[in-house]
């Protein structure tokens, strides 16, 4: 075999060392996916799929949603952390998959601190304490006051480990009696309230709007940093007392670990641009019951990632979770 000579070797180095900021500056130049970790006509997938459409304008190559529900979330993790660093695989991510799962799973398939670059944040999901009208109750205070007079107390629908952590909290917090019966989704728990199965629920308002407005839910409290301008007559935990003990569900915007950085700089300026449109917020987002994050640079919302993560460990331990 010939021997490279040390002119040859040289320029080898030299290519190699300039391949990633070349191809990071000609990026993107072929379609983009987001792996989601939500089923197709969930609440996030529909607020995420018409920011796809704008971001692709934005970036000027086709962004494809890529679902990859189950779980709690993992799945999605694992295909983001396994994906190649190059900038042509986004992750649009919740609580469970990088707060929660250290919590929720002895071996999630992916280290949630290690295997990620953050980007950006993108939105909150405004959650509810959710009643049916049998309960006969107007507000909070009643609710609480009605699950200590009942026998056993009262069972409510939880979607998620964070919506019954949060509870959890509240039980200790309050002295109310709520018991959880786990659904594994935000539909199967207002499912189970619409066929009686349960009274209440702790669910994201977004896909239930019209059941809202219909007056087949009533909505006690809302974990939103302002009444929401869809339903100003519905208190916010903060105006009842309880917002120390919530935390919110938050949805961001994720890369897979090593992605360069030119490469994240570029993405978050192209959602922050998509997510600045007041059109695309108000329809996307307002409309569908969501409160928009303010946008965040990565260093930003890695430093909301941690904050995120402290608090999660706490109530975790305060409230006894363990990892399965």
């Amino acid at each position: 075999m010939r021997q490279l000579t040390p002119i040859l070797i040289a320029v080898i180095v030299l290519l190699g060392a300039h391949a990633a900021p070349v191809a990071a500056q000609d990026y993107p130049t072929k379609p983009i996916r987001i792996i989601s970790p939500v089923p197709p006509g969930g609440l996030s997938d529909v607020a995420l799929r018409p920011m796809a459409q704008e971001l692709q304008k934005v970036l000027g190559q086709p962004v494809i949603v890529d679902n990859r529900p189950g779980a709690g979330g993992t799945l999605a993790g694992r295909a983001c952390a396994q994906a190649a660093p190059d900038g042509y695989t986004i992750c649009n991510f919740f609580n469970d998959v990088i707060s929660n799962a250290p919590f929720l799973f002895k071996s999630p398939g992916y280290d949630p601190y290690k295997d990620f670059a953050p980007i950006t944040n993108g939105y909150f999901i405004a959650s509810a304490f959710m009643v049916a009208p049998s309960l006969k109750v107007s507000t909070l205070a009643e609710l609480i006051a009605l699950s200590k007079s009942t026998p056993g107390g009262l069972n409510y629908a939880s979607p998620s480990t964070g919506a019954t952590m949060f509870v959890e909290s509240f039980n200790q917090h309050t002295g109310s009696q709520f018991r959880t019966i786990p659904y594994k989704s935000g539909g199967e728990a207002a499912n189970a309230m619409l066929t009686k199965s349960v009274e209440m629920a702790i669910l994201g308002v977004g896909t239930l709007v019209p059941h809202l407005e219909a007056g087949t839910f009533k909505a006690l409290a809302v974990d939103t940093s302002e009444r929401m301008p869809i339903f100003p007559s519905i208190p916010t935990f903060k105006e009842l007392g309880y917002e120390a003990i919530r935390i919110k569900t938050w949805y961001g915007f994720f890369a897979p670990a090593g992605t360069p950085p030119t490469i994240i700089n570029t993405l978050q300026q192209a959602i922050h641009k998509v997510y600045s449109d007041p059109v695309l917020r108000e329809r996307a987002l307002i409309r569908a019951g969501l409160e928009p994050a303010l946008s965040s640079t990565p260093e930003e919302f890695a430093r909301f990632l941690h904050e995120d993560r402290e608090r999660t460990a706490a109530q975790a331990q305060r409230v006894g979770i363990k990892p399965e």
